[in-house]
Formats: C-alpha cells, sequence, structure tokens
C-alpha cells in the first residue's frame, strides 16, 4: 500500500468511528472528535483468507482477533449494513441473511459462513 493511499491513514477498531462508502470514500459514523483517530473495522474492507491478526483495539466489543471472513458475522453485517466497500455488500447479498446448518463434526454443530 503507497503512504499515500487512503488505507495508510485508518486504524482498525471493532466499534470504528468511520465506515466505507464505496471503495474509496470513508464516512463517519457518529462525530469525531479534533485529534481522534479515524478508524474503520477491516471487516469492511478485507476478505483475505491469509489475514489473521490478534487486535488489541481495547474497545469493550473487541473481538480479538481479525480475520478476513470477519465480514461473514451476522453480527457485524447488521451493525455496518452499508458501510461495508461494495464487492462485500453484494457477497452478503448473493450469500443471503439464513445460516444454514450443516452435520454435525466431531460432536460440533458447523454453520455455513
Amino acid at each position: 500500500m503507497s503512504p499515500t493511499s487512503p488505507g495508510s491513514f485508518l486504524n482498525h477498531s471493532c466499534d470504528p468511528n468511520c465506515g466505507m462508502q464505496d471503495q474509496l470514500s470513508v464516512v463517519a459514523r457518529r462525530s469525531i472528535r479534533a485529534g481522534e483517530v479515524v478508524t474503520i473495522d477491516y471487516a469492511m474492507c478485507m476478505t483475505s483468507p491469509i489475514l489473521d491478526l490478534a487486535c488489541e483495539c481495547g474497545e469493550p466489543i473487541c473481538r480479538g482477533r481479525i480475520t478476513g471472513d470477519d465480514w461473514k458475522k451476522r453480527a457485524l453485517q447488521e451493525r455496518y449494513k452499508g458501510l461495508f466497500v461494495g464487492y462485500i455488500e453484494r457477497r452478503i447479498a448473493e450469500r443471503g441473511t439464513t445460516l444454514r446448518v450443516r452435520r454435525p463434526v466431531r460432536g460440533r454443530i458447523r454453520r455455513d459462513r
């Protein structure tokens, strides 16, 4: 990522003050104080299967890990509806909102993501 790209100036938070309006436009989710760090949830714009980081954002709702599959979580889809980049919004729409329960594996129920 180039040091002048918009992503260079955004930090992750599990309770961000901004979201994505489209592929490049960042919009505020709430009022942002002067000097406050501009944050987004990486789930809004990242789907890389190799993304797997410990999260240290410190928010009360911190997930503890950031992965490329976080956009698939229903709670995040509901919280950030309209604030994902376009291709993720389309993937969410294509998947629908119903979680399909699959056969148990090793005694646990697996759900499609």
